[in-house]
């Protein structure tokens, strides 16, 4: 499987520590580590650094190889423009085709994250993976919660389908998806037992991904495919893409892995107090 790490944004949310010219990813948010260097470092047990690539802004290059020098130069895909997570996934999705065919497992990560439970992550990616190679749809990958929040999606899930005994995950129906819901809604959802929170992580194909987005965002498809990115709409993922899914689309796996955002304040201290 090939794995793809968004590391575009420019973090304002974490001002001072993160501006535009040096953003939160490239900044030792905890420990020693960058938070780009904690999730290569949190992969590379199970996947080659060939495999990993960086999906990135052109201004940030030069930085990615300081901070990742073993990683292959190649491996590096700059978008020819910032306009948000929505364009920037279609686009990666048609650079892995043209690299390694439609078929090729990828999963899709973000950088801003902490995870405290690296292996049960990695048996996460790897349950998913070996989903894919025997299916055709996309595994989200969710974080059970543990308090209700407003800040992040929920995927609410139905029966589990199956389970990866290796790796004791279970396979859950995909139902919905909410991108920051209320925070009545969010304790309902806490409270039902049914919903994991969207980690932004899932795993798929090329060919997969290319199809929902004709499927459900054919304009940013097709502005990309003819060299028109700088003329998409800048949307993120979760409302272009995931709110639209329906329950042939996509399954679920999900567990409590440790998972927290870094994107703002509030989310950092409640990655380091919890």
């Amino acid at each position: 499987m090939k794995i793809v790490v968004f590391c575009g944004g420019t973090g304002t949310r974490l001002w001072p520590l993160s501006r535009k010219n040096t953003p939160k990813q490239f900044a030792n948010v905890i420990g020693d580590l960058s938070l780009l260097q904690a999730m290569v470092a949190r992969l590379t047990p199970k996947y080659k650094i060939n495999d990993i690539f960086i999906s990135t802004g052109q201004q940030y290059i030069s930085e990615i190889k300081t901070q990742l020098p073993e990683l292959p130069s190649e491996n590096i895909i700059a978008e020819p423009e910032m306009r948000d997570t929505g364009p920037a996934v279609c686009y990666v999705a048609l650079e892995m085709e043209k690299k390694f065919g439609e078929n090729t497992p990828i999963a899709i990560l973000w950088q801003d994250h902490i995870v405290k439970n690296p292996e049960l992550f990695l048996n996460l990616l790897k349950a998913g993976e070996n989903l894919i190679i025997n299916g055709n749809k996309v595994v989200y990958i969710g974080s059970d919660p543990v308090f209700p929040t407003i800040n992040n999606g929920y995927i609410q899930y139905g029966s589990v389908i199956s389970e990866d005994t290796k790796y004791k995950i279970k396979i859950k129906e995909f139902i919905s998806f909410t991108e920051k819901p209320d925070l009545g809604t969010a304790k309902r959802f806490l409270s039902s037992g049914c919903y994991a929170i969207n980690t932004g992580y899932f795993i798929s194909t090329p060919k997969t991904i290319i199809k929902y987005y004709k499927k459900y965002a054919s304009d940013t498809l097709n502005k990309i495919k003819n060299g028109l990115f700088a003329s998409c709409e800048k949307r993120a993922v979760d409302y272009i893409l995931n709110e639209n899914m329906s329950k042939d689309d996509a399954v679920v796996i999900s567990c409590n892995f440790g998972w927290n955002e870094a994107g703002d304040w509030l989310s950092l201290k409640e990655a380091i107090t919890d």
